[in-house]
């Protein structure tokens, strides 16, 4: 079930509710390449925050304070949020 051409956070959170998060992996890995190419810091912070996630407790910590690194620095007061934890 992996998207071979997702590319968003949003992509790689439906994959984690449809129960793929093997697909949503390699969709955030490729959104977080994708971003940080071409510089696109919202874009870059969303998908870390996902990323922290769809990742084991034990290894959120780093994503999820990059993520909010940029959140501040950009600004943003609130993001979207989706009940992802534990369906990775």
């Amino acid at each position: 079930m992996h998207s071979r051409h997702c590319s968003s956070a949003y992509e790689a959170s439906a994959l984690l509710l449809a129960g793929d998060p093997a697909g949503a992996r390699e969709c955030l890995d490729r959104s977080l390449a994708a971003g940080r190419e071409s510089g696109t810091a919202y874009e870059i912070a969303l998908t870390l925050d996902v990323l922290s996630q769809a990742v084991p407790e034990g290894d959120a910590e780093p994503f999820r304070a990059e993520s909010a690194e940029i959140l501040e620095r950009l600004g943003v007061v609130l993001t979207p949020r989706l009940p992802l934890r534990g369906l990775a």
